[in-house]
C-alpha cells in the first residue's frame, strides 16, 4: 500500500522527474557491460518513477533527494521497458512514486513494502507485473508474473528481444521520511523602501 505524498513530495517529484522513459522500438534492445534493461508490466496507465537506493538487510532506503532514474508511463500494451545502469547487492532500483493522476503522487512510507529490482549488466530482465488498485484515497498493488506474455510482447515490438531473464522483483521494507508531517520554515525578506 502507498500513501499520498503531500506538498513536499510533489515538489520533490517535480524536481526529481528527470529519469529515463521507455526504449523506443526503433532503438532496439541494446545492452552492454554498463547497462541493463528492465521489463515491467503495469496494469494501469500511471506515471511510474523509480530511484536508486541503498540496501541494508531487508530494507531499501529511499534517498532524501529522491531523483528519479526512471520516469515513464507503460506503453499501450502495459509494459515499461527502460535502459538503466546495472544494480548491485548494496544499491538497487526501487519504485519510489506512482501517479494515478499527474497531480497526486503516491509513494511508500516508512515501514511499508515497495518493489525493488536487481538488474545484472548486459541483461534484459523481466521482473513481473504490478497490478494497481486505486480507490480514490489509497493505492494498493499486487505482484504477478507471466514470462511467456512478456516474451511475446518483446518479440512483437523489438527485433532483438532475447535472451530474456526472469528475475522477480523483491518486496522490501522502506526506510523513508517522505510521509512524515513536517513544518518547513521559509524566510521571506521584504526590502525596505528608502525615503
Amino acid at each position: 500500500m502507498y500513501k499520498r505524498i503531500v506538498v513536499i513530495g510533489l515538489v520533490a517529484a517535480m524536481l526529481g522527474a528527470c529519469g529515463r522513459g521507455n526504449v523506443r522500438a526503433s532503438d532496439g534492445l541494446q545492452v552492454d557491460a554498463d547497462s541493463a534493461l528492465l521489463v515491467l508490466g503495469v496494469n494501469h496507465h500511471y506515471l511510474v518513477q523509480m530511484t536508486r537506493g541503498p540496501i541494508v538487510g531487508n530494507t531499501w532506503t529511499l534517498p532524501w533527494r529522491n531523483a528519479a532514474v526512471v520516469d515513464t508511463f507503460p506503453d499501450e500494451s502495459g509494459y515499461i521497458v527502460v535502459k538503466v545502469k546495472p544494480t548491485t547487492d548494496a544499491e538497487k532500483l526501487g519504485l519510489s512514486r506512482v501517479f494515478p493522476d499527474l497531480l497526486h503522487p503516491y509513494g511508500p512510507c516508512q515501514g511499508y513494502k515497495t518493489p525493488v529490482f536487481m538488474l545484472r549488466a548486459g541483461t534484459i530482465t523481466y521482473a513481473g507485473d504490478l497490478d494497481y488498485n486505486f480507490d480514490g484515497s489509497q493505492l494498493r498493488f499486487s505482484v504477478t508474473s507471466d514470462v511467456e506474455k512478456a516474451r511475446a510482447y518483446l518479440k512483437s515490438k523489438y527485433s532483438n528481444a532475447e535472451p530474456l531473464e526472469f528475475r522477480p522483483m523483491e518486496l522490501l521494507t522502506v526506510n523513508s521520511g517522505f510521509c512524515q508531517t513536517k513544518t518547513l520554515m521559509v524566510p521571506i525578506f521584504i526590502p525596505a523602501t528608502r525615503r
